[in-house]
């Protein structure tokens, strides 16, 4: 299977806003057109109804990709995970040299992009929420938990869901999950909002057998989302996507 549209020193970030309503009630002919096996089933476990477009849009989104970076029948092209958990494409048997991680919120949907396997993305609500502090004990650091109680209470909420984002997509480009403890990874001033930044495995705070830098990168999404991402591929072009969940449905089941 021919891969396209990539190359091996590019990071593509795809960003979906999901808010849109009103193309609901096609849900049901969109999700008996694209879902398959489990998908199916998972899509029909779902009793909210935003939880069941979010899970549907996020699976129109990965058909999209097929087009996007496949040349070809992609029919038989799959998804699966691999033994940490991290989803990969398989073709023929055969898993296929490019990969995603995705994250899905209330009303966004992010996915990132690479040839790159360890690659992990986060997106996140900025939102009040009764357990930020009780979190932030449990998940920083000493020295990321005395900054955040320092600052003013909208820059700690800030602050909160970007280093909660970075160590959430770090965890997923391992896919180590909760074997990486989250207080080890100590992300106080090192990713200014919107720069990517080269971070080496001793500054990071967890260390482990790493290349000599990762890449990580956190920034606002649709005025009221954070986004972050991390990836092995260091030396990567990020370039930023977006797309609509009306063309997604427009790409599967024709004009709505």
């Amino acid at each position: 299977m021919q891969i396209k549209s990539i190359s091996s020193d590019e990071l593509h970030i795809w960003l979906l806003p999901a808010e849109d309503r009103n193309i609901s009630p096609l849900s049901e002919q969109a999700a008996s057109t694209v879902l398959k096996g489990q998908d199916l089933a998972r899509y029909k476990h779902f009793k909210v109804e935003r939880k069941k477009l979010e899970f549907l849009f996020s699976r129109l989104l990965l058909r999209h990709l097929l087009d996007t970076y496949f040349a070809g029948d992609k029919a038989d092209i799959t998804t699966t995970a691999d033994e940490l958990g991290r989803p990969y494409w398989i073709y023929g048997g055969r898993r296929l040299d490019l990969f995603f991680s995705l994250s899905h919120t209330r009303d966004f949907i992010c996915c990132a992009v690479s040839r790159e396997e360890k690659t992990g993305c986060d997106i996140e609500l900025i939102r009040p929420r009764g357990s930020e502090q009780r979190l932030a004990e449990k998940v920083f650091s000493a020295r990321e938990h005395q900054f955040y109680l320092n600052l003013a209470p909208q820059g700690r909420r800030l602050f909160f869901y970007r280093s909660w984002t970075l160590k959430e997509a770090y965890v997923k480009a391992v896919g180590q999950g909760l074997r990486v403890l989250l207080r080890s990874l100590d992300f106080t001033h090192l990713v200014p909002p919107g720069e990517p930044v080269l971070i080496p495995p001793d500054r990071l705070g967890h260390l482990s057998a790493a290349p000599p830098s990762w890449m990580f990168l956190s920034q606002p999404a649709g005025g009221s989302h954070i986004f972050s991402c991390a990836t092995m591929a260091s030396g990567s072009r990020v370039t930023f996507f977006t797309t609509d969940t009306k063309t997604l449905y427009h790409n599967a089941i024709g004009n709505l």
